[in-house]
């Protein structure tokens, strides 16, 4: 397990928890952005089979296991967790204004930037350790709309790319407002015209 800081002072508390877990622990030393912290995730990560996910990790375990047993015996390169799947389970329903949200992004994506993927932004992908390079290597995007970024490489290097439904334990969180998504926006245009 990995666990990567992004510019939060956390007075010893993460890297504590990370010694008594054994947890390889890294730091930026200022935020820098998801896309950031888990591109510097996923090129110090060991194994044949590399997995990112959100920190308070919403998804019950099983949905991990079946990506991970799909890309370790070649099923596919890549695995990503697709909340629009009619098999993913919510904790409770989710509000109104942030279901269009979504929708309105995920068009939006399809339409500038990558078909094929309703759901970009879930916060549960495994990967081929075989891929890795390729995907982070050169990521240019730092912030939350990285995972459009990752799948248009995909696309581009003919990466094969499966959905998996997700089953959320609890309930699932969001640190996205109006600005972030903005500039989730802007980086969508600029993934677009690369």
């Amino acid at each position: 397990m990995l666990i990567v800081n992004d510019g939060f002072e956390d007075k010893g508390r993460i890297l504590e928890v990370c010694n008594k877990q054994n947890f390889q622990y890294l730091q930026h030393d200022s935020n820098k952005g998801k896309g950031a912290a888990v591109q510097t995730g996923m090129l110090n990560a060991k194994g044949n089979v590399c997995v990112f996910t959100d920190i308070d990790v919403p998804y019950k375990m099983q949905n991990m296991l079946d990506m991970i047993y799909a890309v370790r015996n070649g099923e596919t390169e890549v695995a990503i967790g697709d909340r629009s799947l009619k098999q993913s389970e919510f904790y409770n329903k989710t509000p109104f204004y942030r279901n269009a949200g979504s929708r309105i992004f995920s068009l939006f994506v399809r339409s500038f930037a990558v078909r094929g993927f309703k759901d970009t932004q879930c916060g549960l992908k495994v990967f081929s350790s075989d891929v890795v390079p390729v995907l982070f290597s050169t990521l240019n995007i730092q912030g939350f709309a990285f995972d459009v970024e990752i799948l248009k490489k995909c696309r581009k290097n003919n990466i094969v790319v499966l959905k998996f439904p997700v089953h959320f334990r609890k309930r699932e969180a969001s640190s996205v407002t109006l600005v972030k998504t903005l500039k989730m926006i802007i980086d969508v245009l600029k993934i677009a015209v690369k």
